[in-house]
């Protein structure tokens, strides 16, 4: 398992996406350089997300000349930031790498992907590519053997010409949609053909923030991406989101308020910025996801205890929450959405799916439409967008299901009820392979404990003679 310090310089070694957490501005020794990466962490919890591309742009527009910025590779930009190289002061806290290092960054990475493979394999049966002429529109999730799949309905739809799927052995066949679910922004699409895979949704309990999750590609290809889960599923909707109206980061005592929205429900309460928060109705969170996540199970009009530090002051607030606003649609042009999408492109509907969860796999929007899965290869849900730069929603197993049973396609049907987990059945399933496990090893101690009294017979025997 990679460790956690040295995960982001990994992603960036291999031109995959970049996470970092922005310290507080005094950290930065280069003016320019630090009001870009705050400018990009603002209203993201601060957190920003950057690639190959986007630290090149960062680094010309921090004055280095073009010709330099160039002939900056995915090494070069990590030496840039390592090794007492001149962005080693711009972002604290990166790992010093010698040129080992960076040899076993990338091969950890290219494990990691391999590592991945098993649980993306099942999954992968069950995903397929949708194509207009040469060009990948989006990816879709079979849900029943005789050809009907779920994909996103505003991407398969804003085409006017004739789409064409492909199951996964490279010969494309006509795809129509026979019938659409708008609030989730899916479509389940008929294509004729016969003895397909369908997808095993899993409905148990979802794993804890931060875990490892994988979205699949087609057939046995390597995984999409890699990334972790951000939120469990919560409503979209403006209306049903309770909100705080603060920006986040963490801090050693507990939650540091970054930012306090106006006339929000935080800001009456008196909360002001700079206060660390230490509890949340009596519990304590250590990262900006879990307090996030808490918050998001609440719902408008709930009222919660928040636990502050001001000044070595502590203080407590009764906060009755409020509603989200709905920032993008009411600025879709301002900051916010600027600041949202700079680098990555978007899906153009990403938002008020009555139920969704969040990770930060950095896939394309039309790389959207196929499974999310974990560790264990159980499939969590459906990739619907791609929100932001660490933001990709996905539609849970348990919502898709009772789309599905909404669909009345007795083949879909009995294709979602099969996958109700079984608790029991997993159970011994995983007692069995302890057991199998357990004979393996004493298999093992009995033939090594043969060869050791064979040995010493030997040996007795010789003294005798």
């Amino acid at each position: 398992m990679i460790k956690k310090a040295i995960l982001p310089l990994l992603l960036l070694a291999t031109g995959a996406a970049l996470v970092v957490q922005v310290g507080a501005k005094d950290q930065f020794d280069d003016k320019k350089f630090r009001d870009l990466l705050m400018e990009r962490a603002e209203n993201n919890s601060g957190m920003i997300q950057l690639d190959e591309d986007i630290i090149k742009e960062l680094l010309r527009r921090a004055g280095m000349p073009s010709g330099e910025v160039e002939n900056f590779g995915a090494r070069q930009l990590l030496e840039f930031f390592s090794e007492g190289g001149q962005g080693l002061d711009l972002m604290p806290g990166l790992m010093q790498l010698s040129e080992t290092d960076l040899d076993a960054l990338e091969k950890q990475y290219f494990d990691l992907v391999d590592a991945h493979k098993p649980s993306t394999k099942n999954a992968a049966k069950s995903t397929v590519a949708f194509y207009t002429g040469d060009q990948l529109l989006v990816m879709g999730t079979i849900v029943s053997k005789d050809g009907h799949i779920l994909t996103k309905a505003s991407d398969f739809k804003k085409v006017s010409g004739k789409v064409m799927c492909d199951p996964g052995d490279g010969k494309r066949v006509p795809a129509r949609i026979i019938d659409t679910f708008n609030k989730h922004d899916l479509a389940l699409v008929k294509i004729n053909r016969q003895n397909l895979t369908p997808v095993r949704f899993y409905t148990g309990e979802l794993p804890a923030i931060g875990a490892f999750l994988t979205a699949s590609g087609p057939v046995n290809e390597e995984p999409l991406g890699i990334g972790v889960l951000s939120v469990h599923p919560r409503s979209l909707n403006s209306a049903d989101r309770a909100f705080l109206g603060i920006g986040l980061e963490a801090a050693d005592d507990g939650i540091r308020v970054t930012r306090l929205l106006p006339d929000t429900a935080a800001e009456r309460a008196g909360i002001r910025q700079g206060d660390i928060i230490t509890q949340l109705d009596g519990k304590k969170y250590g990262s900006v996801p879990e307090f996030i996540n808490a918050v998001s199970k609440r719902e408008p009009g709930d009222e919660v205890e928040v636990n502050t530090l001001r000044n070595d002051m502590e203080n407590s607030y009764h906060i009755k929450l409020g509603r989200r606003p709905d920032i993008d649609r009411r600025h879709p042009e301002g900051r916010f959405e600027r600041m949202n999408s700079m680098g990555t492109r978007l899906s153009d509907r990403r938002d008020g799916y009555p139920q969704a969860l969040q990770h930060d796999i950095p896939i394309e929007p039309e790389m959207v439409g196929g499974p999310v899965v974990d560790l264990n290869g159980h499939v969590l849900g459906i990739n619907i967008a791609r929100a932001g730069r660490v933001k990709t929603y996905a539609i849970p197993s348990k919502t898709l299901m009772a789309v599905l049973n909404e669909a009345k396609l007795s083949d879909a049907q009995v294709s979602a009820k099969s996958t109700q987990p079984d608790v029991e059945r997993e159970r011994l399933i995983q007692k069995l392979d302890q057991a199998k496990q357990q004979a393996e090893q004493a298999a093992k101690a009995a033939n090594k404990a043969q060869l050791e009294v064979q040995r010493v017979q030997k040996l007795l025997d010789a003294h005798k003679e």
